[in-house]
């Protein structure tokens, strides 16, 4: 398998060969109110580190799921990314993926997750389902021309469910719960033309409130071209990571997720 690194240099490369092959007749601007849809695939690598604790007095182990139970670290997925232009200043946005793995390996070490104790030896099979949704208010302070500077406010809310269980069945334990976390952030538009930005966001917040003590890091960085007025492509790095400590039920202990990857997709203008 190809590193991403080096697949996403890849895209890169025919995405300016796309560029250059295509004719350079001007689009309407961005600014207008309006509907932009961005489907397409993302490829991310995962870091999935887990404590499922019996209670709060009996905390489990901490433990990697790629390297302790073989859970898959990277994977092809379906990337979903939408933002509604209210007015050229007021915007909703909206993204959408979810990351569903399994894995299986032989245990080289004790590990408690939640009420049960897997042991050395045993064979185990492991999956981790997430999904990651991002919902913003954008105020746009700078608007107007090519460049573009916005305000974020909004919530990014992380669904997890994560399950082991021995091959044969004997046992099986897993945490499942949603934690919505609120974010603050900017997104800013660089344009070189009528046709070609960078576009970009960075996002984060720590809070602890009720069932949840959180930490959240997301950015993205994406080169966006458009073919023809309602339709275009873009490509990008996407960076989500994620540090929560929960007293829920079904979901107490520490969580620890680091998702990111290129991301490549098309634009649809309405």
């Amino acid at each position: 398998m190809e590193p991403v690194s080096v697949a996403s240099h890849r895209w890169l490369c025919l995405f300016v060969v796309v560029l250059a092959a295509l004719p350079s007749k001007a689009l309407a601007e961005d600014t207008a109110p309006g509907l932009r849809l961005s489907i397409g695939g993302f490829y991310p690598k995962a870091d999935t580190t887990i404590r499922l604790d019996a209670n709060q007095s009996n905390r489990g182990t901490s433990a990697n799921f790629e390297d302790t139970f073989g859970l898959d670290q990277e994977k092809t997925v379906g990337w979903f990314d939408a933002r509604w232009r209210l007015s050229p200043r007021h915007s909703l946005q909206f993204t959408y993926f979810n990351l569903n793995r399994e894995g299986t390996r032989d245990l080289n070490r004790q590990v408690q997750f939640g009420e049960q104790t897997f042991n050395i030896g045993a064979q185990v099979n492991s999956r981790v389902d997430l999904d990651v949704a991002r919902v913003a208010y954008g105020y746009s302070f700078v608007s107007g021309g090519r460049n573009e500077l916005t305000g974020l406010i909004g919530v990014h809310a992380t669904r997890l469910r994560a399950q082991i269980s021995t091959a044969n069945g004997s046992q099986s334990e897993e945490a499942k719960g949603t934690a919505p976390l609120p974010m603050l952030g900017l997104m800013g538009v660089l344009g070189f033309s009528d046709r070609a930005r960078l576009r970009g966001w960075a996002q984060f917040f720590a809070l602890s409130y009720g069932d949840y003590d959180g930490r959240l890091t997301n950015y993205a960085a994406t080169l966006e071209f458009d073919v023809f007025k309602n339709f275009g492509l873009g490509v990008g790095w996407f960076d989500y990571k994620l540090n929560l400590e929960a007293t829920k039920q079904k979901l107490t202990g520490e969580f620890d997720l680091h998702i990111r990857g290129p991301v490549a997709y098309l634009n649809f203008l309405f």
